[in-house]
């Protein structure tokens, strides 16, 4: 396959010998290369991209999660501001790049994991080694700590991965470190969680109770992300279990997909069986993160195999991209070669989020500490 590096008129080139005199002394440089007929566009600059925000006006926003920040960048991909706690202010804001991010604080968003914006216009950001999820208002200011102070201590998070605000405004929290997906609604105020406790699956949202890791129908062991449909339909990523859950708008489960247990892997969202990793198409190895696009298909970064991973909405399995060894992959393929891992330009690393945006798809290749856009073909 054909592989050349082209400048984009802004950026650095790829090779690295041949500068735009814009942008040039940023941490953070993008590059296009091309594969195939594609032009694969990455930035560079990150310690830890491990999610991925495209708002409404086509900015893209990437928690870093050792630099404990949220980076964001222009339509065209040129940095603009980061959000978090400045060392040198003292405060939480958007700062340029010349200020440098704080772990000094109890405001900063140590762990920056994932970033959603709540209906009220304000930024909601996971912080993973804070054991917080924090709310800043639309000029950076440090507003709240969402579940800051629960009626039951046993609710506190325990390490919230990812933090989501659902097409209706309710707010989503992953807890990795609980084995357990909370549900707030708009106003901040607790509404119930999902995931099984000693005596099974709560099979609805809990109030209280202790929850556990499981491999039962309901049950979660390391939930890593959950996304929303326009239906209200529920998807839960399991790290742990190597499957995508889905549930109703009551959190009663309805089935899962993955690889099972008695070989295979599941021909839509299925019921009965457990899951396996796998690095079968159609199958997980520690799955990351999901997106939902336009109400009829499932993006998955299958972060242990390497890949990126699309599904149907009813769970039928599509395709993948990144790389094997014999080619790279830029659009959806459905030859069962497993990816491999590495650093060129069409190779992934660990991907931790992938979702779709202005007819682009944009990866956080977490362990390369790099985002990957790619041109999509339906």
């Amino acid at each position: 396959m054909r592989l050349r590096t082209i400048i984009l008129p802004i950026f650095l080139a790829a090779c690295g010998t041949e500068q735009s005199n814009i942008n040039q002394s940023s941490q953070w440089l993008a590059t296009t290369s091309v594969v195939g007929n594609s032009n694969i566009t990455s930035i560079t600059g990150f310690q830890g991209p491990y999610g991925l925000l495209v708002s409404h006006d086509f900015k893209l926003y990437v928690p870093d999660i050792v630099e404990a920040r949220v980076v964001r960048f222009s339509s065209e991909l040129a940095f603009e501001k980061w959000l978090g706690y400045s060392s040198e202010t003292n405060t939480s804001g958007w700062f340029d790049e010349d200020l440098s991010p704080s772990v000094d604080s109890l405001e900063a968003p140590i762990g920056a994991h994932s970033i959603s914006f709540s209906s009220h216009g304000y930024m909601v950001v996971s912080a993973y080694y804070n054991l917080s999820v924090h709310i800043y208002d639309d000029s950076g200011n440090f507003v709240q700590f969402l579940n800051s102070s629960p009626n039951d201590s046993s609710l506190k998070f325990k390490g919230p991965a990812n933090a989501y605000v659902d097409p209706t405004g309710n707010i989503w929290v992953s807890d990795y470190g609980s084995h357990r997906v909370f549900k707030f609604d708009s106003n901040y105020n607790f509404i119930g969680w999902l995931g099984a406790t000693s005596s099974g699956p709560t099979n609805g949202f809990a109030q209280s109770g202790e929850p556990v890791s499981s491999s039962a129908l309901g049950g979660f062991n390391k939930p890593h992300m959950v996304k929303v449909d326009k239906n209200g339909f529920v998807y839960v990523v399991e790290v742990g279990n190597n499957r995508i859950q889905k549930f109703d708008q009551n959190g009663q489960p309805l089935g899962w997909i993955g690889a099972k247990k008695n070989g295979g892997t599941t021909l839509k969202f299925e019921v009965g069986g457990e899951a396996v990793p796998t690095s079968l198409p159609g199958g997980f190895n520690k799955p990351a993160s999901i997106f939902i696009h336009n109400n009829q298909s499932i993006i998955v970064s299958d972060f242990g195999n390497n890949r990126i991973q699309k599904f149907n909405l009813d769970g039928t399995y599509v395709g993948w991209l990144g790389a094997s060894e014999s080619n790279i992959y830029v659009n959806w393929s459905n030859t069962v070669e497993p990816a491999i891992r590495g650093d060129s330009v069409g190779h992934l690393s660990s991907p931790f989020d992938a979702i779709i945006a202005n007819e682009k798809l944009f990866i956080a290749d977490g362990l390369n500490k790099r985002i990957k856009i790619y041109p999509i073909r339906y």
